[in-house]
């Protein structure tokens, strides 16, 4: 009821986050750099415009964070920006009725261009991180968010968990490896058996 859909090919790459959906630990999510084995992929650095999706469960027992940053593996400075929105069902509770619940508010915070968060020009010296958003999630609270980033030269992104919600130890934890997790191969039944919150 938002938008009615008008679909074909092209535009920018788009950095979607969702395996593992359910959350059990600390660690990094998904990344484009150099991937830990049982994760596969390779280093993608991104540059020019493109997006990122981002869905989590945490399902860890106790609060965690989550942490969405970009760093620069070049030996120059790369300059970013980005605008976007990363919202969880305590924020945003899921009800029944039309127009509400974290997804919708996202969605509906792009097609107004209300984004929550916003950063221009940031210059980010080579091998050093930016934090573009933090969520604060409860135990089996749900989180969704979209954002438009640009960077003038190739970038790596991290969506990262914590328990202290700190930058030094998201930036520690995007080093090390995968949070523990429900981690799927595609196929067409990877999600059937989730139960969500």
């Amino acid at each position: 009821s938002l938008k009615p859909l008008s679909l074909g090919s092209g535009g920018p790459p788009i950095w979607k986050c969702n395996n593992p959906e359910i959350i059990q630990g600390d660690g990094w999510l998904m990344t484009n750099s150099p991937a830990a084995a049982r994760r596969q992929g390779s280093a993608t650095p991104l540059e020019g415009s493109f997006c990122v999706y981002l869905f989590h469960i945490n399902q860890a027992g106790s609060t965690k964070y989550l942490h969405l940053l970009v760093t620069n593996p070049g030996a120059r400075p790369v300059r970013i920006s980005g605008r976007g929105s990363m919202l969880t069902n305590q924020q945003e509770p899921l009800v029944q009725r039309p127009g509400t619940g974290l997804n919708y508010m996202v969605a509906r915070d792009w097609i107004e261009g209300t984004p929550r968060t916003r950063f221009d020009a940031v210059e980010l010296a080579p091998g050093k991180a930016y934090q573009v958003d933090r969520a604060v999630l409860e135990d089996r609270t749900m989180v969704d968010g979209r954002f438009e980033i640009s960077a003038d030269a190739g970038v790596y992104l991290y969506t990262v968990i914590t328990t202290s919600g700190t930058f030094a130890d998201a930036v520690n934890a995007s080093q090390r490896g995968p949070a523990a997790g429900e981690i799927y191969s595609p196929g067409p039944v990877s999600y059937t058996h989730l139960t969500l919150p």
